[in-house]
This record gives C-alpha cells, structure tokens and sequence, in this order.
C-alpha cells in the first residue's frame, strides 16, 4: 500500500486529503485501490471520462488482410488467399484460426476430400 500512496502524486488539495483518508480507513492494497479509483472519478470526472472513449478499432479484426477478405472465417479460401495470408503474422494467426476450426472443416469436407484426391 505504501507504494501505491508514495506514487500516488497530485496537487489537488482535495486529492491530498483523500489519500490521508485512505491511509487511516483502507487495510489491504486491493480497498484502497478501490477506494482511491471512487476518489479519481469523483474529483477528476472529465479525465475518467475521455479514457472510456478508446480506439477500439485497434482491438477489432481487420475486414481485409493482405488483400483477402476475412470477414467470413467459415468460408473456402483458394490457395492463393492462403498464400496471401501465410506472408504476415497478423495472417498467419487468422490462418491458424480458419485451419484449426473443426466446424469449417466439416462444413467444406467435400472440398476438402476432393483436394485430397486430387493429389494422390
């Protein structure tokens, strides 16, 4: 807990009186993170406020990979798409997904059988 007042640093007179607070009321490191979060959102409001508007355009999958749609991971993909997708790590993870999914290899097993044969 010591720590968290010692790094816990602002000029706010209100701020400084809150940590004396929670030094006296809070006896693990987990309530007076609790606390001290109350504390931040009450004082601080317009902070708190524009980090819950993040970019989570960051977070979510791309429609289009080196060229290739991958909106649909269920669907057949050639072997130049599977080309296209093996060149970037970013495609080789969605390529790990489409390959490892059990669904999609039931749903396409005739191609899959056809493909099989053919090379034999």
């Amino acid at each position: 807990m010591r720590l968290l007042f010692n790094k816990s640093q602002n000029a706010h007179p209100e701020f400084k009186q809150e940590i004396v607070i929670c030094r006296s009321k809070c006896s693990s490191f987990s309530s007076a993170a609790i606390y001290m979060k109350t504390v931040v959102a009450r004082l601080f409001p317009e902070i708190v406020k524009s980090n819950l508007r993040r970019n989570v355009s960051s977070n979510k999958t791309s429609k289009e990979l080196n060229g290739v749609d991958v909106s649909d991971l269920s669907r057949w993909y050639d072997s130049s798409e599977i080309k296209k997708l093996n060149e970037s790590q970013a495609g080789r993870r969605v390529l790990a997904k489409i390959m490892g999914d059990k669904k999609r290899h039931q749903k396409h097993k005739d191609k899959i059988d056809k493909i099989k044969s053919d090379k034999l």
